[in-house]
């Protein structure tokens, strides 16, 4: 918030573990940071830092206070903290607008050929988000009125939208300040993690900025359309909560179920950028 000059936005600090698993972290891929690679990052001063309020409530107050439709919730890590909120608050599946999640693979995994780590957390190869913990991603799949309202954006898709040499040419031009350049050299780490870890040498994939745009569109009434900014189907999705290699995978199918949610495939990458 301080490198964005928006240090009025609060942050509140969601659940550090899974329902019912220990934490984990890609340092393998973001560095021990989270955020390696740059040496541009504002020093944090005494007031940066978690208000004391648990971002569950936070969450629930603030979009409660909100016009009905109007919310947009985003999920760029594990679904812990949403899990707990539509739990403990499940008048909010009903108002919000919707739901974007990075995390899954129909294809393609970060943690093994399968899994991918936001919905894992333990073996190092599947998708990160899914195995941090699937239990929690189960949980938001399983709940049909959510479920209609939910965008996954999976690595098939974030794997096709890469920070190439030519998007990070446009980040820098034709004023390259002081946070154009953080995001590039940020750009540059990954790239590298990327290229030594996962041998994905044409540019790291944009997974969260692929989320967090889509869920701008949606907000701004863009609907899902082939050839259009963003494209997506209705699937029935599933993920598997077992001890076993296949933990965290997301088992997605066309088959005539209720309580789809929209597996996003494409994405316009050169209109993420388009204000650059």
């Amino acid at each position: 918030m301080r490198a964005l000059n928006k240090t009025d936005i609060p942050v509140h600090a969601g659940l550090a573990r899974g329902l019912t698993r220990e934490n984990i972290s890609a340092t393998n891929i973001h560095g021990k940071s989270g955020l390696d690679g740059t040496n541009l990052l504002p020093p944090l001063q005494p007031e940066d830092k978690p208000s004391g309020k648990k971002a569950v409530l936070a969450m629930a107050e603030e979009v409660l206070a909100r016009p009905k439709g109007e919310v947009m919730l985003v999920a760029t890590g594990s679904m812990t903290n949403i899990a707990i909120l539509v739990s403990l608050f499940p008048e909010v599946i009903d108002w919000i607008k919707g739901l974007v999640i990075m995390g899954g693979g129909l294809s393609i995994g970060n943690i093994n050929s399968i899994a991918e780590f936001n919905i894992w957390v333990a073996l190092r190869e599947a998708t990160i988000n899914m195995k941090c913990d699937p239990e929690a991603a189960r949980i938001l799949f399983s709940l049909p009125a959510l479920a209609e309202k939910t965008v996954m954006v999976p690595l098939d898709l974030t794997h096709s939208a890469l920070l190439t040499k030519e998007i990070e040419s446009r980040i820098l031009t034709p004023n390259p300040t002081k946070f154009r350049q953080m995001w590039a050299e940020l750009g540059r780490f990954f790239a590298d993690k990327y290229a030594t870890v996962l041998g994905i040498v044409a540019g790291p994939p944009l997974h969260d900025v692929c989320a967090v745009h889509i869920a701008s569109l949606i907000g701004r009434g863009v609907k899902s359309a082939k050839n259009g900014r963003w494209y997506g189907r209705k699937m029935h999705c599933r993920v598997d909560t077992g001890d076993g290699r296949t933990r965290g995978q997301t088992v997605c199918n066309l088959g005539n179920y209720k309580g789809k949610i929209t597996v996003a495939s494409a994405i316009n990458v050169i209109s993420i950028f388009a204000r650059f």
